[in-house]
């Protein structure tokens, strides 16, 4: 029989049907217990509280969204994790994904930067594991259970530091639990969870070390799983993933895929990758849950929904291609040779630090650093000639407030988790509006406000785009930008303006 394209894209497991909600039919079981408020609920009055989050949803026996952590049911130590981090509400895409996950579905959750789509995979990952203590390192051999893939090393390190700073509050005995919170029902000794990251950028051997003294989670890059599998230390022909060892190739079972940020891997050309990957995975065993993220949803994301997922949810929160209603833009029409003057005055009217400026190259990056610092602002630069080492120290330092001003290229547009970013500032504008939102996603996260600033000049290719994004943000269109039809041109930049030739 001959093979069509679309046979290409049917995943690999065989498909199985869902009945009801707790009763999974791909061999992943439900640790999610209907709240007693929830079994209360008709159809309309669940239909409203999605309404009301502005939540769609779209597959069948979705479970009714939450309106408090508590109606989790959580561990004491998930608990305890939420209460020290002031976690007092769920957002909207929280609200529905996470009873989704924890019922052992397949998910595709779509939702604005800034949304806490992390929390949605990570939360639920920390409850398995201790469902499954049994089955830690600490008492089996080296078998990872989870795998998340994110399309950058900046995403993996975050994604690490959220993963272990939870794993801390598990591997904790004598975990401190609050008087309003029940003891454990079943106290023993809390087993060791480990995650470790395997990306570019590190040395090898480091990874190898960490792997080999025994992993619950890897968190990958593509590009570095793909490498090692062109370089044979990940077999492809066996029904096992060999991520532990990549020399003594010891049995993996990814029962938990998770790929964060989706639309940024495809847009930077990781398609084939994450084919290849989803397939590895798919050949471990029958029981696997697969989680797919975005901001936006591009066709090669329902491409690869069709590989990736078996009978998904489909969650949809807010209008996607648009940017968070809580960033207010300052679209300002200039020359080239402006920028500078102009890149100063929007600084030294910022009063809230950190502030992120985007620039298209690396020499534009490094430029635009070495000017501030002659200003004295406290500068640092991001971009891919960077070691992973310096990468690092910037980030923390930005966490911590040693650095006030980040200038960066793309690279660091998605997914950073730095919530007191106040101002994003497009000093160069990108090829594509879906870059621009994914700047502008790295402030007013979490709720908070922000402000976006971008400098558009005559060779600007998302004119018209961008007067889309301020329709749909409820702003006023500068008179500049009434004429798209000017914008769009080669220019030629002179001491007395830009020329479009």
């Amino acid at each position: 029989m001959e093979q069509t394209q679309d046979d290409e894209l049917v995943p690999l497991r065989k498909k199985f049907r869902r009945k009801e909600t707790g009763k999974e039919d791909n061999f992943v079981q439900s640790y999610y217990k209907i709240p007693d408020a929830n079994n209360k609920l008709n159809d309309a009055q669940i239909d409203q509280l999605r309404w009301n989050a502005g939540i769609a949803v779209d597959g069948e026996s979705c479970p009714a969204p939450i309106s408090d952590f508590a109606q989790l049911n959580l561990p004491s130590q998930l608990q305890v994790y939420l209460q020290n981090k002031d976690y007092k509400h769920p957002s909207s895409i929280q609200m529905q994904a996470l009873p989704c996950v924890m019922s052992g579905r397949d998910i595709i959750g779509i939702a604005e930067t800034g949304s806490g789509k992390s929390l949605c995979y990570i939360l639920p990952l920390c409850h398995l594991l201790l469902s499954r203590r049994h089955r830690s390192i600490a008492t089996t051999r080296n078998i990872p259970m989870a795998l998340i893939l994110v399309p950058t090393r900046e995403l993996v390190q975050q994604s690490y530091e959220t993963l272990t700073e939870i794993l801390k509050y598990m591997n904790i005995d004598d975990t401190k639990v609050p008087s309003s919170l029940p003891d454990p029902s079943h106290p023993m000794q809390a087993p060791t969870y480990r995650a470790t990251m395997v990306c570019g950028g590190m040395p090898i051997s480091q990874q190898i070390q960490q792997l080999n003294a025994g992993v619950d989670v890897v968190i990958a890059t593509p590009g570095r799983l793909i490498d090692l599998i062109d370089k044979g230390k990940i077999n492809l022909t066996r029904s096992y993933f060999d991520i532990i060892c990549f020399q003594l190739g010891y049995e993996i079972r990814i029962i938990y895929l998770v790929l964060d940020e989706a639309d940024r891997m495809l847009g930077m050309g990781m398609e084939e990758q994450l084919r290849k990957i989803v397939g590895v995975a798919t050949q471990t065993l029958l029981a696997r849950q697969t989680l797919l993220w975005s901001a936006t949803m591009p066709t090669a994301l329902d491409r690869l929904a069709r590989s990736a997922v078996l009978n998904a949810i489909t969650i949809t929160v807010g209008v996607t291609g648009i940017t968070n209603r809580k960033i207010h833009h300052n679209v300002q029409v200039i020359n080239y040779a402006e920028k500078p003057i102009r890149l100063l005055k929007v600084l030294r009217h910022t009063t809230c630090p950190p502030v992120i400026v985007f620039a298209n190259t690396i020499d534009t990056v490094d430029e635009v650093t070495l000017a501030l610092k002659k200003e004295q602002f406290h500068v640092a630069s991001l971009h891919s000639e960077k070691t992973q080492a310096y990468r690092f120290r910037v980030m923390t330092a930005l966490k911590s407030g040693g650095v006030d001003v980040l200038v960066a290229t793309d690279l660091a547009s998605r997914g950073l988790d730095i919530p007191e970013v106040s101002h994003v500032i497009s000093y160069d504008m990108p090829e594509t509006i879906e870059d621009y939102i994914h700047r502008c996603g790295r402030t007013a996260r979490f709720n908070r406000y922000g402000q976006a600033t971008a400098f558009v000049t005559l060779d600007c290719k998302v004119v018209e785009d961008l007067k889309d994004v301020l329709v749909a943000a409820k702003q006023e269109i500068p008179d500049e930008l009434v004429d798209s039809a000017r914008f769009g041109k080669k220019i030629i930049r002179t001491e007395f303006g830009d020329r479009v030739i």
